[in-house]
C-alpha cells in the first residue's frame, strides 16, 4: 500500500499555508516518519522547498501526487508537545507553519536545498567552457548567471540528458567533533612492535610510546606529549597499528564553571515551608501558582526545593529567567547543584552553542533547562514543571515575529502535561496577581526576607528642591554624602540610571535644531567615549557637531543624562572610588557580563552603576546602597503600562540593597515626590499599588479586563502608510458588523506610532479592544490573509504589547 507525506512548507505566503500531499518512492519509506524534515518539489517549476513531515498515512492511490525527493533528518525534529505548540503558533500568533518551526529549531540545525547538476565528462571536449565552469563549482553551479552563451550551451545539454538536475541537501551546521587516535594492538604486541622498529622510526616509537599508557588519546594530545606529525600518525594508520576516530563534542561556553551534584535539602524558614507544602503536594496535576515575595524572600530557595522533588521522580524542569544578564548568576547556583544535569537556551548563544544544547535536551541527557523565554520551546521530555522567575518582566514577550509571550506558552503546556507552573516575582504583573486574587491562580505570600533582615529604608530626594538650593550635579546631597559613608565603610553601592550614553539630546541654543536619526526620527543620544551622537533603534552615528547644521550657530546644547555623565560625576567627586559601568556599550557578551558580576562581587569595585541590567536578579551580600538617580524616565510615556513598569523597576533595584543582614539604604532621586506610584515604590507597598493600578485598569478598560491587539501599518511614505491603516480601519469595522458580528469589540480610531519613524518605514497603529477567543483569532488571521499582499505597506499584529512602540 502506498504511503503518503502530508508536509507543510518553507517560503510560501499565509493564503496558501497548510498542508500539502506527496507521496513517497519506496526507496525512501524506510526513512520518512512523521516530525522529520524534508525536500518536496513545488509550484508548475518544481521549486525545490523545505518540508515538515506532520504525518505518514497509507493510501489507496497516489495519482497525480508529486513525489518527497529527500528525507533530510534521521530522528524526528520535533516532539508531540512541540508539534502542538507549532499548531498554536501558527493559529495565535500569525506566523507560517515554518517560521513558527523556525522559532523552535534553533537557525544552526537549520539545512540548504540547492540545485546540483550532474555531467558527462564527453562535454568537454566540444564546451571547453562550460566544462570548466562545471568543474570548478562541482556542479553546484547558477545557471541563471551564466554568460548568454554559455546558458544556451547549458539549456542545450540538459535537453540531450549530457546535464541532469540533482538535489544538494547541505547542513547549516554539522556537530562539532574531535579526532581520537585508538591503538589496535593490545599491551604485549605493543612492546614487542615498539622495540622491533627501526632506528630511523623514532618518531612511530615515540607516538606508540605514549599508547603504553593509553589505550586511546585524542589527536591533539597524542601529537603534544610524543611530539609528532600528523605524517607520523598517516604512517602508523597505513600499518594498521592505530585507528582515527572521532568522537561528538559539546560547545560548552560555560564549561569553567565549577560543576557539583549535591541534592543536600535546603533548610527552608516556616514561610518558605508552607509555600513549598503548597506546591509540592499539587505537583502532579496542572494548576498555575504564584508565589508573591518581597524581595530577598528566598524564593530561588523554593524553586530549588521543588527541582529536587522533580528530579526525584525522574522528570524534569524548565527555569527561566526574564534576561541573559541574569543567567550567569543563576547558572552558577544551578551547576553547583546539578552538575551535567543542566542545559542552557538562551539568543546569546553562538549557533552551535544552541544546536548543541538542543541535541543534550533532545536526547533526554539533562533534567534542569535553564534560559530565557525561547527555554519553553525546547524538546524537553519527561517534563514535570515550569518555572518562570521574575515573571512580571516584559521581556517575556517576543516583541518580533511570532508575538509570544512565554508565560501563555508555559499554560498551554503545562495544561496540555497536566503539570504544574510556577510564577514568581516581588513585583507581580497585574494580570498575575489579579488572576490570584480571583483565586485562578494559586496565591502564595512571602512577607519576610529569608535571613530576617529588613527591608531597606528608602529615602525619596525632590530633585526640584535640589534645583532651587543651587545644586549643579545630578547627584543629590543626600546620595553623595551615602555613597561616601558606603566607602569609608568598606561596603558596595548600586547606582541605577536606565539611560545609556552622556546625553539624550543634543540641540542648538540659537534656533532649536535637535539632532535626529534620518531613519528613525528620534533624537540622537551623545556618547562622550566616541564623541559620536548614536540611534539607539537602528545603530546610525554621526560625529558631534560643533556648529549647527541649520544656522551655523556654535551655541551647543546638550541636555539629559545618561550612565557615561554619571560615571564622570562619580569619577568627579569620588576620584579614588573603584566604578563599573553596565550598559550595553560596556557589556559585549553574557559571557563577559557573567565576569563582570563576579568581579563586582569578589569586592574589586566599590561602585556599579548600569540600567536595568542591575536592577533585578542580583544577590550581593556587600551592597548596602542602592541609588536611583531619575526614577521619573519610564513615567513618561505613553503607555498604560508606565506604572506598573516604574513601580516594578524602583522596587526591584531598591531590593538589591542590604540582603546579607545588613542594614540597606535605598535613595530615590525625583522631580514628582508626591505621585502615588513613587511613594507605593517608597513604601514597598505592592498591595497599595495593585488596587491603584487595577481600578485604573479597570476604568480604562485595559488588560486584564479586555485584551488589546495591536495592528501596525508600516511604509516607506507617511501617506502609503496612512492610507494603509485606514483601510485596515474600514475593512475590521465592516467584518466587525457582519461576518463576525457575534464579536463584542471596540474598535479605536488609528493614530500614528509614538516613534512615527524607524528604520527607514513610517508607521501608524490601530487598537482593537476585546477579549480573547476562538472567534477572534478566526478575525485576526482573516484580516492578515486578505492583507498579506498590500503593495503599498506591511502589516503586523500584537495581542498585548508590552511596549508602545
Amino acid at each position: 500500500m502506498p504511503l503518503i507525506a502530508r508536509v507543510v512548507l518553507d517560503d510560501i505566503v499565509t493564503k496558501i499555508d497548510k498542508p500539502y500531499d506527496y507521496f513517497v518512492p519506496s526507496e525512501l519509506e524506510a526513512e520518512i516518519s512523521k516530525y522529520k524534515r524534508a525536500v518536496v518539489p513545488f509550484s508548475k517549476a518544481n521549486l525545490r522547498k523545505k518540508a515538515f513531515v506532520l504525518e505518514v498515512i497509507n493510501a489507496d492511490s497516489c495519482d497525480g501526487l508529486k513525489p518527497v525527493l529527500e528525507v533530510v533528518d534521521s530522528q524526528p525534529i520535533l516532539t508531540d508537545i512541540q508539534v502542538k505548540l507549532l499548531h498554536l503558533l501558527k493559529n495565535n500568533y500569525f506566523v507560517t507553519y515554518f517560521k513558527a518551526l523556525k522559532s523552535i529549531v534553533p537557525r544552526g540545525l537549520d539545512f540548504t536545498v540547492a540545485d546540483k547538476y550532474l555531467f558527462d565528462a564527453s562535454i568537454g571536449e566540444e564546451y571547453p567552457e562550460l566544462y570548466r565552469l562545471l568543474q570548478q563549482s562541482k556542479g553546484m553551479i547558477n545557471a541563471s548567471e551564466l554568460t548568454k552563451k554559455a546558458r544556451n550551451q547549458f539549456d542545450t545539454l540538459t535537453k540531450l540528458g549530457l546535464i541532469k538536475r540533482d538535489l544538494s541537501v547541505k547542513n547549516t551546521l554539522g556537530q562539532l567533533t574531535e579526532k581520537y587516535l585508538v591503538c589496535n594492538l593490545d599491551a604485549y604486541s605493543l612492546e614487542g612492535t615498539i622495540s622491533n622498529l627501526s632506528s630511523n622510526a623514532a618518531k612511530q616509537r615515540d607516538l606508540l610510546t605514549v599508547f603504553l599508557d593509553y589505550h586511546e588519546l585524542s589527536l591533539k594530545d597524542a601529537l603534544y606529549y610524543s611530539g609528532c606529525s600528523q605524517s607520523t600518525v598517516n604512517t602508523l594508520v597505513k600499518k594498521g597499528f592505530i585507528t582515527v576516530t572521532e568522537k561528538k563534542i559539546e560547545r560548552n561556553p560555560y564549561k569553567d564553571i565549577e560543576r557539583k551534584f549535591d541534592l543536600t535539602p535546603i533548610n527552608l524558614s516556616g514561610e518558605q515551608k508552607t509555600v513549598f507544602d503548597g506546591i509540592a503536594l499539587k505537583l502532579d496535576e496542572y494548576k498555575t501558582h504564584l508565589i508573591h515575595g518581597v524581595t530577598g524572600s528566598g524564593k530561588t530557595l523554593i524553586y530549588i526545593s521543588l527541582i529536587d522533588e522533580i528530579i526525584n521522580k525522574g522528570k524534569s524542569v524548565i527555569f527561566m529567567v526574564p534576561e541573559i544578564s541574569l543567567t550567569p548568576q543563576m547558572l552558577e547556583r544551578f551547576y553547583s547543584r546539578y552538575g551535567d544535569l543542566v542545559a542552557v537556551v538562551h539568543s546569546g548563544l553562538v549557533p552551535g552553542e544552541r544546536a548543541d544544547e538542543w541535541r543534550k535536551i533532545k536526547a533526554s541527557d539533562c533534567s534542569v533547562i535553564v534560559g530565557t523565554r525561547s527555554a519553553v520551546l525546547s524538546p524537553a521530555s519527561n517534563l514535570g514543571l515550569i518555572i518562570i522567575d521574575e515573571e512580571h518582566e516584559a521581556s517575556y514577550k517576543s516583541e518580533t515575529s511570532p508575538r509570544y509571550h512565554a508565560r501563555d506558552i508555559s499554560k498551554f503546556i503545562c495544561s496540555t502535561l497536566d503539570i504544574p507552573l510556577v510564577l514568581g516575582s516581588a513585583t507581580p504583573s497585574i494580570e498575575s496577581c489579579y488572576y490570584a486574587k480571583r483565586s485562578i491562580y494559586e496565591y502564595h505570600k512571602l512577607t519576610k526576607r529569608f535571613n530576617n533582615s529588613a527591608l531597606p529604608k528608602t529615602e525619596i530626594i525632590d530633585m526640584k528642591c535640589s534645583v532651587n538650593d543651587g545644586e549643579q550635579s545630578f547627584l543629590s546631597q543626600a546620595l553623595r554624602t551615602a555613597i561616601s559613608n558606603n566607602l569609608d565603610n568598606k561596603e558596595q553601592t548600586i547606582l541605577f540610571l536606565n539611560r545609556r550614553g552622556a546625553h539624550t539630546l543634543i540641540g542648538c541654543k540659537s534656533c532649536g535644531y535637535v539632532e535626529k536619526c534620518p531613519n528613525c526620527g528620534v533624537a540622537l543620544t551623545y556618547h562622550s567615549a566616541n564623541g559620536r551622537c548614536m540611534c539607539h533603534y537602528c545603530g546610525y552615528n554621526v560625529k558631534l557637531f560643533i556648529q549647527c547644521p541649520k544656522c551655523s550657530g556654535k551655541h551647543i546644547n546638550k541636555l539629559g543624562i545618561g550612565t557615561q555623565l554619571v560615571t564622570s560625576e562619580l569619577e568627579r567627586f569620588f576620584p579614588d572610588a573603584k566604578i563599573l559601568r553596565m550598559d550595553f556599550d560596556t557589556v559585549g557578551s553574557y559571557i563577559e557580563y557573567g565576569k563582570k558580576l563576579a568581579s563586582f562581587k569578589n569586592g574589586e569595585y566599590d561602585i556599579m552603576l548600569g540600567t536595568q541590567m542591575v536592577a533585578k536578579g542580583l544577590d550581593f551580600p556587600n551592597v548596602t546602597l542602592v541609588g536611583v538617580i531619575n526614577a521619573d524616565l519610564s513615567l513618561h510615556i505613553d503607555d498604560f503600562r508606565a506604572n506598573e513598569r516604574t513601580f516594578s523597576l524602583l522596587t526591584q533595584v531598591s531590593g538589591r540593597s542590604g540582603r546579607a543582614g545588613k542594614e540597606g539604604i535605598s535613595i530615590i532621586q525625583t522631580y514628582l515626590p508626591d505621585y502615588e506610584i513613587i511613594k507605593y515604590s517608597q513604601a514597598q507597598d505592592y498591595d497599595r499599588y495593585f488596587d491603584f493600578e487595577i481600578n485604573f485598569r479597570k476604568a480604562m478598560n485595559y488588560p486584564p479586563f479586555c485584551d488589546l491587539i495591536r495592528f501596525t501599518v508600516s511604509a516607506s511614505t507617511e501617506q502609503n502608510a496612512y492610507q494603509g491603516v485606514m483601510k485596515l480601519y474600514k475593512y475590521i469595522d465592516s467584518m466587525s458588523k457582519t461576518d463576525f458580528k457575534d464579536i463584542p469589540i471596540r474598535l479605536l480610531y488609528p493614530t500614528p506610532n509614538r516613534i512615527l519613524y524607524m528604520q527607514n518605514k513610517f508607521r501608524y497603529n490601530l487598537i482593537i479592544k476585546s477579549k480573547s477567543n476562538k472567534r477572534l483569532y478566526q478575525l485576526l488571521n482573516q484580516i492578515i490573509t486578505d492583507f498579506e499582499n498590500d503593495k503599498f505597506s506591511e502589516l503586523s499584529v500584537n495581542v498585548n504589547p508590552m511596549n508602545s512602540i
